[in-house]
């Protein structure tokens, strides 16, 4: 099932905003996703404190990494280990050690 690019732009910064408030994350640290589709998925920007993304600052990438379209490079996280398990339609989240 496709998500649309807006709601999935809107749940990232909800995210990204609940997990500072618990106390999950700090500053620039972590990455989320979203897989929009077979081909492409949302991600957090790299170097930007996630408690500050807005729906703008989200960089779109084709599942084999190149940025379709945003203004910020991609999360640290790189799209090629995001594509490998994006790849797979059973995957729904995951979590990278640091």
């Amino acid at each position: 099932m496709a998500t649309t690019q807006a709601a999935a732009r809107a749940a990232i910064v909800r995210v990204c905003q609940r997990l500072y408030q618990a106390g999950l994350i700090a500053g620039q640290d972590g990455n989320v996703s979203v897989r929009l589709d077979a081909k492409r998925i949302l991600v957090t920007p790299a170097g930007m404190s996630k408690v500050d993304v807005k729906a703008t600052d989200l960089v779109l990438l084709s599942l084999d990494g190149r940025t379709a379209t945003g203004r910020h490079r991609p999360s640290s996280e790189g799209a090629d280990r995001k594509s490998t398990r994006l790849n797979s339609s059973h995957v729904r989240t995951s979590r990278m050690p640091s």
